[in-house]
């Protein structure tokens, strides 16, 4: 199955104890292949077939966030990240 989206999108919220629970219904990302884990449940996901094809996509639906367009091409991400130092540790000594 194609990848569905095509912009931001996020489940309506039902805040009743009934309506309660996890979100897991996978069709907003089928698709896609969870790349990365960004920490707090954030996922960035490959999108593999659809008009998105080659973009990445992050799946905040952990924090009613949603899934959004997160960068443009597999490339440029890897890029970004192999050349981030991240947070800088203190020296010890």
């Amino acid at each position: 199955d194609s990848f569905p989206l095509t912009q931001p999108w996020n489940e309506p919220d039902d805040c009743s104890p009934e309506g309660g629970g996890e979100r897991v219904d996978p069709a907003p990302i089928r698709g896609s292949l969870n790349l990365s884990h960004q920490g707090c449940g954030y996922m960035v996901r490959l999108v593999l077939n659809g008009s998105q094809r080659g973009a990445l996509w992050e799946d905040g639906r952990c924090s009613d966030m949603g899934i959004k367009p997160f960068a443009p091409g597999f490339a440029a991400w890897y890029l970004h990240w192999l050349s981030d130092p991240g947070p800088v540790k203190p020296a010890r000594g």
